[in-house]
């Protein structure tokens, strides 16, 4: 009688459970549809910061990089984390310096090139001055030494001469 009484308690309860259970599988799948949707939507939008972000990333990573490379071609390094934190007109000062100090350094090398090939000049003008000297005086020693061979000559004539007058007399 008990257990009638329980089952005969219980059966309007499991018809209410299951009434239920319909129900709720019935606006289940009403709003899955309408879920899934919108779970994709909140995975696109997800995706869509992601890329934005990795976006903004590439984005500051370019500017670091070209900042680098502005510096570089005036032969500056800089350390990687002083540019990032850098803004523009501070950048754009430390730029400004280094493109003057490479400009002074490039004329400092430039007029140390100058000086260099203005002495090797001189000294190539010395050293044909020098040269043309030394023949000169080669040519001198020679005509010299020409008009020494020709007086030794009319000399030894001479001698010639006076000894064959003195054999003679």
């Amino acid at each position: 009688e008990i257990a009638k009484e329980g089952k005969a308690m219980r059966d309007p309860l499991t018809t209410i459970s299951r009434v239920i259970s319909e129900k709720e599988k019935e606006l289940i799948a009403i709003i899955e549809p309408t879920e899934k949707e919108l779970l994709a939507q909140e995975q696109w939008v997800e995706n869509e910061k992601e890329r934005i972000r990795l976006e903004e990333i590439a984005k500051e990573e370019a500017r670091i990089q070209t900042r680098i490379d502005a510096l570089a071609q005036y032969g500056y390094q800089i350390d990687y984390s002083d540019i990032k934190a850098m803004s523009d007109d501070a950048f754009a000062k430390y730029l400004e310096a280094a493109k003057v100090q490479y400009q002074t350094e490039q004329e400092e090398k430039e007029q140390a090139e100058r000086l260099r090939l203005q002495q090797e000049a001189e000294e190539q003008a010395q050293r044909e001055a020098e040269r043309l000297r030394l023949e000169s005086e080669r040519k001198e020693l020679e005509e010299l030494r020409a008009q020494q061979a020709e007086a030794q000559r009319i000399i030894d004539e001479q001698n010639a001469a006076i000894r064959a007058e003195q054999e003679r007399i």
